[in-house]
């Protein structure tokens, strides 16, 4: 995965509609792009970065000219940073420790 720009998950929407995906988590978390299709969890992880330029038609014609765009724009980059951040701080030993802490807390 370190050798790449981008990571392509076309995955169907109905199945991906609530689930996660470890592939993306891992993309975002190594800082590469991540393409999806629309009505997904990872759509709406997206979004909730402003990154909806992602979210892409799988079948437009113009898919790589869009995808060649994509990599060259620099507000794209920095969402992506703050979002790779934000996963980054969320996925960590410490989060789940703390997560974990107030479960056993409650018992």
């Amino acid at each position: 995965m370190h050798k790449c720009d981008v990571v392509l998950l076309p995955y169907d929407p109905k199945i991906y509609a609530c689930g996660t995906s470890g592939i993306f988590v891992e993309a975002i978390c190594a800082g590469k792009m991540v393409l999806v299709k629309d009505k997904s969890w990872l759509a709406y992880e997206l979004k909730r970065f402003k990154l909806d330029q992602l979210i892409v038609d799988w079948e437009n014609p113009y898919f790589f000219s869009y995808l060649n765009t994509l990599l060259d724009d620099s507000t794209i980059k920095k969402r992506l940073e703050k979002m790779r951040k934000a996963y980054l701080n969320f996925h960590s030993v410490e989060s789940f420790a703390k997560t974990l802490k107030v479960i056993l807390d409650q018992l």
